[in-house]
């Protein structure tokens, strides 16, 4: 028999963190999503292209691509209001579709040209059924987002022709074992922009451009004895993405402007038009309430009071290396009784 110890308002917190991780295949939808939840919730959606009329006690959500940015102002905002903010990101370590997506091998494979994006523990991407998804964006500058369900999957090699491999271990080639199969036939057939196309309503001759990844395709699910544990894939970083847009839209502000703000492409850097180093203090000063003539002197009390609350998950000493953590700094994953305060996050593909 089951045992569920998990308390009921944790249970639907890692239920609604399932929904966001399903909804988020790619930082493009990740940022849909958390736009979604915040306009439901009854933030406004804000235009970076047009002025903006903020207001005391109003609550604003703003997207850029992958990225989103949501704030509310409590009823006494003023120009030296100081600032909470809560950082994380919507990509996940993995894999991009190349320029030239579409390859051909032997015995008539359709695969896949792949560049690694960021860094992914190459191991646990075989063997799973996968998706691509992402933005495709139309020689008319408009904007699409798209999901292709279970289509691909790279394979590892048979034991039987890798008999080295239980002995010396794996050993992948980012470029030569990594690109997956997605069909088989005539080389001229072989075209994954037509497939996506399809699948967003298109024809590939309309794309002018696309931003996809490969993601994986299998549903978060809680497991073990009492039920505490969870696996998902994108938990780096969708888990503290989900946590701070919760805990954004379920707050009041009172003496501070609260915000909320996912960045893209941290995995490789963060500095790109959507990426956390993206004049950070220009987008966060600019969300106060119209200032005196002072207004240096104000930005700087705002800023001066700003208090960034960046959420973190680090991985637990681990059940087969615990060596790998120093004797100060080994995290443990809850026991006992405290196991039911919050399941355990557990990784799918990294």
């Amino acid at each position: 028999m089951t045992v569920d110890r998990v308390p009921a308002d944790a249970r639907s917190h890692i239920e609604d963190l399932a929904a966001f991780v399903t909804a988020s295949p790619s930082s493009y939808h990740a940022a849909a999503e958390a736009v979604r939840r915040a306009t439901a919730a009854g933030y406004a959606l804000l235009d970076e292209r047009e002025a903006w009329d903020v207001a005391p006690g109003g609550r604003y959500v703003v997207r850029r691509d992958g990225s989103v940015i949501a704030f509310a102002l409590p009823e006494a905002a003023a120009a030296t209001t100081p600032f909470v903010i809560v950082g994380a990101h919507t990509d996940s370590p993995g894999f991009k579709l190349k320029p030239k997506p579409t390859t051909h091998g032997p015995g008539g494979w359709w695969q896949l040209g792949l560049e690694v994006y960021g860094g992914p523990l190459l191991n646990s991407w075989l063997d799973r059924e996968l998706e691509l998804a992402g933005r495709i964006v139309t020689r008319d500058g408009a904007e699409h987002l798209v999901r292709t369900g279970s289509l691909l999957r790279i394979p590892q090699l048979a034991v039987h022709l890798d008999r080295s491999v239980t002995s010396e271990g794996l050993t992948l080639d980012k470029q030569r074992h990594t690109q997956p199969v997605w069909g088989l036939g005539d080389e001229e057939s072989a075209d994954v922009l037509q497939a996506l196309a399809a699948r967003a309503g298109l024809d590939a001759a309309e794309i002018g451009g696309y931003d996809i990844v490969v993601a994986d395709t299998q549903e978060p699910r809680t497991f073990g004895h009492a039920q505490e544990l969870f696996a998902s894939g994108r938990l780096d970083n969708l888990l503290s993405a989900h946590a701070a847009l919760v805990a954004q839209l379920d707050t009041a502000p009172s003496d501070a402007i609260t915000m909320y703000a996912a960045f893209d492409h941290e995995e490789i850097g963060s500095a790109s038009a959507t990426g956390a180093e993206r004049e950070p203090g220009a987008r966060t000063a600019s969300v106060t309430p119209p200032r005196t003539s002072s207004s240096t002197r104000t930005r700087a009390s705002a800023v001066d009071g700003f208090t960034p609350a960046p959420p973190a998950a680090g991985p637990a000493t681990g059940h087969r290396s615990p060596g790998r953590r120093g004797p100060a700094a080994a995290g443990r994953a809850p026991g006992g009784r405290r196991a039911g305060r919050r399941p355990r996050a557990a990784a799918g593909c990294w």
